[in-house]
């Protein structure tokens, strides 16, 4: 596969006035288009986002936006819509997930029919009621609603992966090269993941992560993570490198192990009880050894949820996770934290975010 169908698409608007709502089902159809959608698919994406865009205007929606995103990955491409605004929030979320419902007179196909039509559908509105958005420490977002809808192609099927992941790549704006990058692959109940971060931005760090990921492609989800690193690192012979996590889960044992260097991080919530796992400073590329990368096991846990990013993004909030928290899916955590992370992005830096849970 060539460097530039690897990129990841995105996009980001405000939504105020009707023309708006035509702007974005353009957006949508040409993202779509790209990444080589069915008809069929590509059809169901803009009605998605038609939706979307028209609860913003009916309801005259306080700060409301729409986040598209997409990336043909391996052999599959995914395209994720989010819809997050300040209010006034949905007071039935249950009535409005009826397909049918339609409180924005718009098309008639309703919320409901987007978590029909989507291969994975999240919501949350407020912190209290049936849907609450996730709690954070030191950060409120009380008014808060966000409705984000996932489209794969082909489609994913019933808890085809043994993890509940989500991810998202946001490139530098103006940029047609992205030099962060996610890889992931399975194998049975295991399955391993890679984020990489190319020192710099543009064509040269993104050539840099499509290289690593060549030699990635060949590493099983079986492997340790210490070995698909320094797998990695021969794909960077030639590259200034990358930093780079990478985690492995058995969930038939409930085992997770890590490898890490450089200033890609990960949270940890194991069992409740944050652990940030953080590499060696430094870097994987032309010269690397195995004691230049740390690893670190984590097992005999109850419930595990990680959160990895790259430096572009800036600080992540911790989590209160309670019983609530637990059950609220990684497509979820993923926009919502992306949008609370927002503000405190690097400006000029690709950004990175990565949630993973095991299955309920």
């Amino acid at each position: 596969m060539d460097l530039i169908s690897l990129q990841p698409h995105w996009h980001e608007m405000d939504v105020k006035r009707q023309a708006d709502v035509v702007l974005a089902r353009a957006f949508a159809s040409d993202i779509a288009g790209r990444l080589g959608f069915s008809p069929g698919k590509k059809a169901d994406i803009v009605l998605s986002v038609s939706e979307m865009a028209q609860n913003h205007i009916k309801h005259k929606t306080v700060s409301g936006r729409l986040r598209f995103f997409g990336q043909r990955l391996l052999d599959r491409s995914v395209m994720s819509i989010s819809s997050l605004d300040m209010g006034p929030g949905i007071t039935n979320i249950k009535k409005a997930l009826e397909d049918g419902i339609s409180s924005s007179n718009g098309l008639g196909t309703g919320l409901g029919c987007i978590r029909r039509i989507a291969d994975r559908f999240a919501i949350c509105s407020g912190k209290l009621g049936v849907f609450p958005c996730p709690d954070l420490l030191s950060f409120e977002l009380e008014s808060v609603t966000l409705v984000t809808a996932e489209f794969f192609f082909p489609s994913v099927k019933n808890r085809e992966f043994p993890l509940d992941f989500s991810y998202l790549i946001r490139p530098v704006d103006g940029e047609k090269y992205c030099g962060d990058f996610f890889f992931f692959c399975c194998e049975k109940e295991k399955q391993a993941m890679v984020v990489m971060d190319a020192l710099g931005h543009g064509k040269e760090a993104a050539e840099a992560v499509s290289a690593a990921m060549d030699f990635l492609r060949a590493v099983p989800a079986s492997a340790e993570p210490l070995e698909m690193l320094m797998e990695a690192g021969r794909g960077l012979a030639h590259s200034r490198g990358v930093s780079a996590q990478a985690v492995r889960v058995d969930t038939s044992k409930c085992v997770v192990d890590t490898a890490a260097v450089g200033n890609v991080n990960q949270y940890l919530y194991v069992d409740g009880r944050p652990v940030k796992v953080s590499g060696h400073p430094g870097i994987l590329g032309p010269v690397i050894s195995k004691s230049s990368i740390s690893t670190e096991r984590f097992e005999n846990f109850t419930s595990v949820m990680g959160i990895i990013h790259t430096d572009g993004l800036g600080s992540v909030p911790q989590v209160k996770f309670g019983q609530t928290e637990r059950s609220m899916s990684a497509l979820l955590w993923t926009h919502y934290l992306f949008s609370c992370c927002n503000q405190g992005m690097v400006s000029g830096d690709d950004a990175t975010l990565v949630v993973w849970k095991c299955r309920d």
